[in-house]
């Protein structure tokens, strides 16, 4: 295993079980938060503040898998490896894993406002 997968697993397995954590404290409010998105059409109803929320996170574990990494190409593959990792396992995992994201990074209180507050732009399709 090189440096760049292991710096890359030790960083994504952070995350995961920093997650696993966050949604078993705050199921009950993420699954009530993924009910009101899914209810105002899905991800596309609120996709620009999903798409913050990814691209700031990207940017976090990119950086904490280069910081560990000495070679500037290592840094860039690691960097890449988590754009892919992070469009994987969030952007493109569905609702309750972009939830589970944002909550993990704004906090429950926080994300709760910021999602009901986008979600309140969203008009209902008409009939």
């Amino acid at each position: 295993m090189s440096a760049v997968d292991k710096v890359v697993a030790e960083v994504t397995g952070d995350y995961a079980g920093y997650t696993a954590n966050v949604l078993k404290a705050n199921a009950e409010l993420i699954a009530t938060i993924v009910a009101e998105i899914e209810a105002k059409g899905g991800l596309d109803a609120v996709s620009d503040f999903f798409y913050d929320v990814t691209d700031e996170i990207k940017d976090k574990l990119g950086s904490e898998a280069a910081d560990l990494l000495d070679r500037p190409a290592d840094k860039n593959e690691a960097r890449n490896r988590i754009d892919a990792w992070v469009a994987d396992n969030i952007a493109n995992a569905g609702t309750e894993a972009n939830v589970v994201a944002a909550t993990w990074g704004y906090g429950p209180k926080q994300v709760v406002e910021d999602i009901r507050a986008e979600l309140a732009k969203v008009t209902s399709p008409s009939p």
